[in-house]
């Protein structure tokens, strides 16, 4: 065995990788050759120094991060945000009673426009209820659906085919969108509050 093999096999023997046939061979080699013994001598050193080195210390922030997800997690309860969910279910139960029974209209064209009024009401009851978890979620996809019935509701009055319903409908539409990034913005809030506190 030459001495560039046996300090590979050193190397490979402190990192529990040398195969169980190479440390008979590597043990006669060392034992006569006075280089390779000082250098597995060397590395070994700095093998034992390299593992026993105390990590750098760093603050404990388990309590921080622990209180400031635990608030994340957490309903929001605020005052303020209590209301703007209640308002997001009161306009949620109105805009389903509104569209709901023109949902089962001859009229494909008033039907489409309620199954869009009644999936934003479906929508503003799951982000009242769950804010936390569903704004981010439901804010790009209602803001969306909103738009599109806005447009729609412009062609149609254009056009003269508007009715006065889908304007009271489409009303509670953008107000329900309102009231959702009001809450988002809220919770948004109490959350950075939290954090900061912590």
């Amino acid at each position: 065995m030459d001495c560039q093999r046996a300090r590979l096999l050193v190397s490979a023997a402190l990192d529990n990788e040398m195969g169980v046939g190479e440390e008979p061979a590597l043990r006669q080699h060392l034992a006569g050759c006075p280089a390779c013994r000082a250098y597995a001598d060397d590395a070994d050193a700095l093998h034992r120094v390299v593992r026993i080195t105390p990590a750098a210390p760093v603050p404990d922030l388990t309590a921080s991060i622990l209180a400031a997800t635990a608030e994340a997690a957490a309903p929001t309860t605020g005052t303020t945000a209590r209301r703007l969910r209640l308002a997001l279910v009161t306009i949620a139960v109105v805009q389903i009673l509104i569209a709901l029974p023109m949902f089962f209209s001859p009229s494909d064209h008033t039907a489409h426009l309620s199954a869009f009024d009644l999936a934003l009401a479906v929508g503003f009851l799951w982000v009242a209820a769950r804010p936390t978890q569903s704004l981010a979620g439901f804010l790009p996809i209602g803001t969306a659906l909103v738009l599109l019935c806005l447009g729609l509701a412009v062609l149609d009055a254009t056009h003269g085919d508007g009715q006065s319903v889908w304007v009271v409908t489409h009303s509670f539409a953008v107000l329900g969108m309102i009231v959702a990034w009001a809450l988002e913005a809220q919770t948004h809030r109490r959350h950075g509050d939290a954090f900061l506190a912590a």
